[in-house]
């Protein structure tokens, strides 16, 4: 599952600008007064201005043998986040290694290297290898539910977690709903409050917008 587009929130758009495009070197491809639109692989993330906005979380996949050149490419522009004190923190469960970090907003993002995908380079790391947006988080009240609602749009398996518990990754290793229980979770590895926070999502099969805490289906483009 690509996800296509993603458009998310943020008070400050210069902030933005300046993090994405000077920071993290994504390309920025439209400007306005109101939103900034960046290219990062496959995925097109937009900002839009809104004084009332929450944080996030979200992950991008990078090459699969990248992962030691990333650290060392990030540890010279942002300071990583911790898991038992270590930067490159292993998910063996997802045949991935994983780096985390915020952005000018705070929120949580993430630069994954799957195995699983095969996705290998040759050239030094640059941000510009990155495949896409990979994971976007949903903080809910009701897992199961909201699990339920995105698959009235479209079937979605169940990567790893349970709808009964409180976590659960719904699609595959391009594009994965992170759905977590805001009352009895936070976005790792950070001990922030999680909260519900609106954005609107275009994929190749599931497209809507997300707002306070609900889903509104919307035509794909």
């Amino acid at each position: 599952m690509q996800l296509k587009k993603l458009t998310l929130y943020t008070p400050d758009l210069q902030r933005a600008i300046a993090f994405y495009s000077h920071t993290l070197k994504f390309p920025l491809l439209i400007k306005s007064l109101q939103s900034a639109t960046f290219r990062i692989g496959k995925t097109r993330l937009t900002f839009i201005r809104r004084d009332t906005a929450t944080t996030y979380h979200m992950a991008i996949n990078i090459p699969s043998n990248k992962e030691s050149e990333a650290l060392a490419w990030l540890q010279d522009k942002v300071k990583l986040l911790t898991h038992e004190e270590k930067e490159m923190i292993d998910f063996p469960n997802w045949d991935s290694k994983a780096m985390f970090f915020y952005d000018m907003d705070g929120n949580v993002i993430e630069f994954i290297a799957r195995k699983n995908l095969y996705y290998t380079e040759s050239m030094p790391f640059h941000s510009s290898q990155s495949m896409g947006i990979s994971e976007i988080g949903m903080a809910v009240d009701d897992v199961k539910g909201t699990y339920e609602q995105l698959n009235k749009i479209h079937p979605l398996p169940i990567f790893d977690g349970d709808v009964d518990g409180d976590f659960v990754a719904a699609g595959n290793e391009k594009g994965l709903f992170i759905i977590i229980d805001k009352n009895k979770r936070s976005w790792f590895p950070t001990e922030d409050k999680a909260v519900t926070s609106d954005f609107i999502l275009n994929g190749k099969n599931i497209s809507f917008r997300y707002v306070d805490g609900e889903i509104y289906p919307t035509a794909s483009n």
